[in-house]
């Protein structure tokens, strides 16, 4: 490879990285290639992408982009996630491969502006994805006011109770009177 191939492969590298505002770096040993071309297709469904590219141009990118604290993750063979969105879904891509297919380790990454470790990224994809945190967030504000009108409900039913008992005892009052007058 020459140095022009070499200069393109980088600046094409950091350019993608200064898109893209998450990355995750990864390890790959003896995972076949049909398996890594299915983690390509589980992380395009979900705006992100990985690649290969040789360590030293990929120290290079990082470093043209300004995250040289992510080059002592470098090592071996490399992967690397590029992320557009959602770095929950993406690091939970991520763990569930390496766990199912094995030979993939979460090396470390750079999300929402700051640098993280493989256990960070770990922690990240425990996490609850967005949608369900939306859905938890509906459902507590949803659960107070259902318990409010709830209350107010039987509040009501009370009163009615206790109007009707008043009405009762009036009516028997009046008809005890009636018959005394008889």
């Amino acid at each position: 490879m020459g140095r022009t191939e070499r200069e393109y492969i980088v600046d094409e590298v950091s350019q993608r990285m200064k898109e893209n505002q998450n990355l995750i770096l990864s390890n790959f040993v003896n995972v076949k290639s049909e398996k890594l071309n299915e983690l390509r297709t589980k992380l395009a469904e979900n705006s992100s992408s990985y690649f290969v590219v040789k360590n030293t141009l990929c120290k290079l990118a990082l470093e043209k982009v300004g995250l040289d604290q992510l080059v002592e993750l470098i090592d071996g063979s490399m992967g690397l996630v590029l992320c557009q969105e959602d770095p929950v879904r993406v690091s939970k891509i991520l763990i569930d491969f390496s766990k199912e297919a094995g030979g993939l380790t979460v090396r470390g990454g750079y999300v929402e502006g700051a640098v993280i470790s493989e256990v960070q990224v770990k922690e990240l994809a425990a996490l609850p994805s967005e949608k369900e945190l939306l859905t938890m967030l509906v459902y507590g504000i949803k659960s107070p006011i259902t318990s409010f009108v709830s209350l107010l409900g039987r509040l009501v039913q009370g009163l009615v109770v206790v109007l009707d008992q008043i009405a009762k005892s009036k009516d028997s009052d009046t008809l005890g009177e009636e018959g005394k007058q008889e």
